[in-house]
């Protein structure tokens, strides 16, 4: 079908502000779209660096207060002086004597700790009433799961917590163990710490420990012992449980290398967790850089993580931010929600002020070609439209009605050119009647004038027998003459009639 102008350039005007809108729409949209991913991230990213410079305050302080101790106080060196004596008193079978007297007959299973002396009368029970108060009031700040004297032999002869490690002999029992490893320092490097990470461990109460150690040395930096804290990791999973700027899906999440959780997790406390193989392939930083990717983690739910390498002391841990998809994407779908509308809104609003202002000009263009339509059919009395614009439809409707005045103009002298050529016609019609009346009065006066002559020599022409027949022969000849002149005249006249 073949579009008319005034169907034409509406849709044209409706063509472009659509395509315009949508293309303005989807710059738009994925500029802020990008935007938005980048202010997640960079959400993402402000809450890894703030939790890790909190876990490393932490682990920070607890480093400077172990190396206070450990080379700066000197009742720390004579406590394990004064348990070194204790202990040469039960070293023979220290751990059957220790363990029933500290951990089996407790008198306060539940709070082990608080049991100044033992029951079994030994030395080793004055000397830890000595010095167990000093520690316990340490241990009663909240930031020790444990703390543990061990003698240059790797036995462990003193605990706050009174856990199985107790009386240990590290390097024979345990030689891959923390306190073996804490142990070692004495030989490799005696000012050096060790750091052994969030790490499965036995003789802990619920089977995890972070055990930070260093040796302890005398007044003449020699090496006496080894003092090892045990970090209270509800520290650590306070400060990774925070929720400030993780949302209502967002969970902070310290793993090994392998992806194991080493930490309480928001969601499931008291789940053994694991980062899934999707999330840990796409999530492998370098330096202190933070990496972003979208994945299923290991509980079944599509999220957004950001990961960040966290070191300390020789551990390289991963610490991970993840938030679900939805709730991550939610301002991008909501920003995609509001500038659909408010593209449809432009577009209608746009549309219809196109609209009004394209028809306001088609229609009276519209309008002009009926009018040129009906000039060029002959209607005169055909309206001139928009006369009253001042724009070029105002122009053209001028210039249609100069030439319509001028084709009234043209008709007119056409109709008067008619008349005056009728006029002539009907004036040459009566000048040759009259002068056909006049031509056959004239002829008639002569024949009755013959006629006459004829009746008089008619009369006279019994007196002339002689010349009768010869008059007869004239007057019968210039009768035909007269009567074929009298036929010639009405022909003349019929002709003229005609005309």
């Amino acid at each position: 079908m073949k579009l008319r102008l005034k169907h034409k350039i509406p849709l044209l005007v409706v063509s472009v502000i659509i395509i315009s809108s949508a293309i303005l729409g989807g710059g738009t949209y994925i500029l802020a779209k990008n935007q938005l991913e980048e202010a997640i991230n960079g959400k993402l990213g402000a809450v890894l660096d703030a939790r890790q410079l909190s876990i490393t305050s932490y682990l920070g302080g607890m480093k400077d207060d172990l190396e206070r101790n450990a080379r700066s106080n000197p009742n720390v060196a004579s406590a394990l002086v004064t348990m070194l004596d204790g202990w040469s008193d039960v070293e023979d079978d220290a751990k059957n004597i220790l363990h029933k007297s500290f951990i089996t007959e407790n008198p306060n299973p539940e709070a082990r700790h608080e049991l100044i002396r033992g029951t079994e009368g030994s030395y080793y029970s004055i000397t830890h009433g000595q010095v167990h108060r000093q520690f316990l009031d340490m241990y009663s700040s909240g930031n020790f799961a444990d703390i543990l004297l061990i003698s240059p032999e790797g036995n462990v002869i003193y605990t706050t917590a009174k856990n199985t490690d107790l009386a240990m002999n590290a390097p024979a029992e345990a030689p891959d163990g923390p306190i073996a490893k804490a142990h070692a320092l004495q030989a490799s490097d005696p000012k050096a710490f060790y750091f052994s990470g969030v790490i499965p461990y036995s003789h802990a109460a619920d089977g995890t420990a972070a055990i930070l150690a260093t040796t302890i040395l005398d007044d003449f930096e020699d090496v006496v012992g080894t003092l090892a804290y045990s970090l209270n990791l509800d520290k650590l999973d306070q400060i990774l449980l925070r929720d400030k700027g993780l949302g209502e899906t967002g969970e902070l999440l310290l793993t090994t290398a392998d992806g194991t959780v080493l930490n309480k997790t928001r969601f499931s406390p008291d789940q053994e967790r694991k980062l899934s193989e999707d999330l840990l392939g796409k999530l492998a930083p370098e330096g202190d850089e933070v990496i972003y990717a979208f994945g299923m983690n290991d509980l079944g739910q599509e999220v957004l993580a950001g990961a960040q390498k966290f070191s300390y002391l020789g551990n390289e841990l991963l610490l991970v931010n993840t938030i679900g998809t939805d709730e991550a994407l939610a301002p991008t779908v909501e920003m995609g929600t509001t500038l659909l509308v408010t593209g449809l809104v432009l577009v209608v609003v746009l549309g219809g002020l196109g609209l009004v202002i394209i028809l306001g000009d088609i229609n009276p263009m519209v309008a002009m070609t009926e009018a040129m339509r009906g000039l060029s059919g002959g209607d005169l009395e055909t309206r001139i439209p928009a006369r009253k614009r001042r724009d070029e439809l105002g122009e053209m409707a001028e210039a249609l009605e100069v030439f319509r005045d001028t084709a009234v103009q043209g008709k007119d002298l056409q109709k008067q050119q008619e008349e005056e050529r009728q006029q002539a016609e009907q004036n040459r019609r009566k000048m040759l009647g009259d002068l056909a009346n006049r031509f056959e009065q004239r002829v008639q006066a002569v024949v009755e004038t013959v006629e006459n002559s004829a009746n008089t020599a008619e009369n006279t022409a019994g007196s002339m027998t002689d010349t009768s027949q010869t008059a007869e022969k004239q007057i019968l000849e210039m009768k035909r003459a007269t009567e074929e002149a009298s036929h010639k005249t009405q022909t003349v006249a019929a002709a003229t009639e005609q005309l």
